[in-house]
């Protein structure tokens, strides 16, 4: 009638009509539809718990994990043959009988495990699989710092801080700089040249300690480090600041890995850390195929619908066959550094 007819009652009860209804009815929001508006779970995303990983253990020299027994044990010749100069034709050579010391190490399991609700697993999205991922996480950080501090004792790895006959090189310093570690570094090297015969090819540090050698400038106000890959003049290394692991940090042509499994609470004041170097080829790592194994055992608490999730992996760091083909350098010039 209001439009056809242009009747003004018709017109002025829409209009009244439309006031009432802006009085009586808000405007709907998502809070409106609470069963409709539904939160969004990105379970794609889920965050694992950041680990320090296994820098150094990816980078030895991996070797299968024999199929039987639970020792290792590898020959080292510690006489070895004598040689001389024939005094006259036809009297005798030079004679020494060869010797050898047994290296026996103990074959080690490293292991992790979560009890976890049959719900959980069942009406879960992804449980399974992040418990796993964080056990295999969890698995190569241990195995990762027992491969550089293990005593070898209670089931432990034999790392490379407790290798027997490995050179030592002590920095003692108040004031610590850049320019003062490089010649300790440089000890380091040719102890194990000198010592093993073979050069060094692997450098391991804490990534506080990488980052205080790219920190340090010289007197000409320019970086010691250079953040660069090409060829500088008179830099002590080259590489990218930013990076954890083998990120291409070069320390005197040396390729450095960085791994916060390196202790930063050493010495007497508990803030010190170190520096390792060490031939790769004679750090061997026998691990078991396709390790971590996972396990998942159902029946262990059946009866409380508990599903018991297990990983573990056999492992034997054998880094005593060459002692002098690792170097440890520590002291009060590795404090903690300011930056």
């Amino acid at each position: 009638a209001s439009q056809m007819h242009h009747d003004p009652s018709a017109g002025a009860r829409i209009a009244r009509h439309a006031i009432e209804m802006d009085v009586e009815y808000r405007d709907a929001s998502t809070s409106s539809f609470a069963g409709l508006v539904v939160p969004q779970y990105l379970t794609q995303l889920a965050a694992e718990l950041a680990r320090a990983g296994r820098p150094f253990a990816n980078l030895c020299t991996s070797l299968p994990l024999p199929n039987d027994g639970m020792t290792i044990n590898i020959s080292r010749v510690t006489t070895g043959s004598s040689a001389a100069v024939q005094a006259t034709e036809n009297s005798s050579l030079s004679e020494q009988d060869l010797d050898d010391t047994l290296l026996t190490l103990d074959i080690r399991t490293v292991g992790a495990q979560q009890d976890v609700s049959r719900q959980a697993l069942d009406r879960g999205t992804g449980v399974d699989a992040i418990i796993m991922a964080d056990l295999s996480a969890a698995i190569a950080t241990t195995l990762d710092l027992g491969c550089i501090y293990g005593d070898g004792t209670s089931g432990a790895l034999l790392g490379l801080n407790n290798i027997t006959g490995k050179n030592d090189v002590t920095w003692t310093d108040g004031t610590p700089t850049v320019a003062e570690f490089y010649p300790k570094l440089m000890d380091a090297i040719q102890q194990i040249n000198s010592n093993r015969y073979a050069g060094p090819d692997l450098i391991i540090m804490h990534p506080r300690r990488a980052a205080w050698l790219f920190a340090a400038v010289g007197s000409d106000s320019r970086p010691i480090v250079l953040p660069t890959a090409g060829v500088p003049s008179n830099a002590m290394g080259t590489g990218p600041v930013a990076g954890y692991g083998l990120n291409g940090l070069q320390l005197a042509g040396i390729p450095v890995v960085a791994d916060a499994n390196i202790s930063t609470v050493g010495g007497a004041g508990s803030d010190e850390d170190s520096v390792f170097v060490v031939r790769r080829a004679d750090m061997l790592l026998f691990e078991s195929p396709g390790a971590p194994s996972m396990v998942r055992m159902d029946q262990t608490l059946g009866g409380q619908l508990t599903v018991k999730l297990v990983a573990f992996q056999y492992a034997c760091a054998c880094f005593g066959r060459y002692p002098t083909a690792i170097s440890k350098v520590s002291g009060t010039g590795l404090v903690a550094p300011s930056f």
